[in-house]
């Protein structure tokens, strides 16, 4: 990023991420007038809270780019989302809550215990796939209750979420964001997997690996209903700059499985989404920096004035 975006115009320099003390005298002594921050909290010494960043960040009245912490807390928690989705009748799988020993039943299902099996057993405050393996796909009562104990020793909520892997024809896809308001982008791409699991899921592994393949949707009409149905989303998150929303097709369905508010920059799946609209990496990285200067300046934020 620091690479692509430094030059005559602007210049960059990266500041080491540490905790909360260290990053506000850090960012005291650089005083910079636009930050991008790809990590989400600080790092502090156990037994202390990490701190957003992004709210140290307003907190010092430091423009940056991307969501605000708000909007990075609601994409980060899984259960928060699919609540906001339903809210805004936005089609999600049905979906149960483990904590602290407690299953709730927050979604749409009318059954007050899981009983429509499979299920796929997701951390609810994790990203990038963290917390998913072959062991996290449930097909029966007893399986659910062992992996719960497992994996509650480790992640304070557990996210159990309606499986629709099991479907043949099932599709799935990725809508990058770019920009804001009637400027943005809804750049739409489908996931190919190239890893051999039992299971149809993606875990970091396969990430890291790049045991995956993203392209460009090239249909017009699924295109559109996948930007619509990511544009809704996005505005009920309230995402800013930059984000991107996964989907699955399934049986004719398009359902929102997450936002990730503050993906990775540059990144593969990002790469397939922006090619869509003839952007590369160093256009989709300006146009990102452009679109949270285009938002100061439309705020009338001193330091961001307009040029003719």
């Amino acid at each position: 990023m620091a690479d692509t975006l430094g030059g005559p115009s602007f210049h960059t320099q990266l500041l080491p991420l540490g905790n909360t003390n260290s990053v506000e005298q850090a960012l005291s002594q650089d005083k910079p007038d636009l930050v991008y921050c790809p990590a989400f909290n600080t790092l502090e010494p156990p037994g202390k809270d990490p701190v957003i960043i992004h709210q140290i960040l307003e907190r010092m009245g430091i423009p940056y780019i991307g969501s605000t912490p708000e909007a990075l807390e609601l994409a980060l928690s899984k259960i928060k989302l699919k609540l906001c989705l339903i809210d805004y009748d936005i089609a999600t799988p049905d979906f149960y809550s483990y904590r602290s020993g407690k299953l709730t039943n927050p979604s749409n299902d009318p059954e007050k215990q899981p009983s429509h099996y499979p299920y796929i057993l997701k951390p609810s405050r994790e990203g990038n796939s963290r917390g998913i393996s072959e062991q996290s796909i449930i097909r029966d009562k007893q399986s659910l209750g062992n992996q719960l104990e497992i994996m509650s020793s480790r992640y304070p909520e557990i996210l159990i979420e309606h499986y629709l892997g099991d479907d043949p024809k099932l599709r799935e896809f990725t809508v990058a964001m770019i920009g804001n308001g009637k400027e943005r982008l809804n750049l739409p791409a489908e996931i190919f997997l190239l890893s051999t699991h039992t299971n149809r899921i993606i875990t970091t592994l396969d990430k890291k690996q790049h045991k995956t393949r993203a392209l460009p949707v090239d249909d017009p009409g699924l295109r559109q209903k996948l930007s619509s149905l990511a544009g809704r989303v996005f505005e009920a998150v309230e995402t800013r700059d930059y984000a991107r929303c996964d989907i699955l097709l399934s049986k004719g369905k398009m359902q929102v499985i997450e936002v990730n508010g503050q993906p990775m920059l540059p990144d593969l799946w990002f790469d397939a989404c922006a090619s869509s609209a003839g952007l590369n990496r160093r256009d989709y990285l300006f146009a990102i920096l452009q679109a949270a200067i285009s938002r100061y300046q439309l705020a009338g934020i001193p330091g961001f004035a307009t040029t003719d």
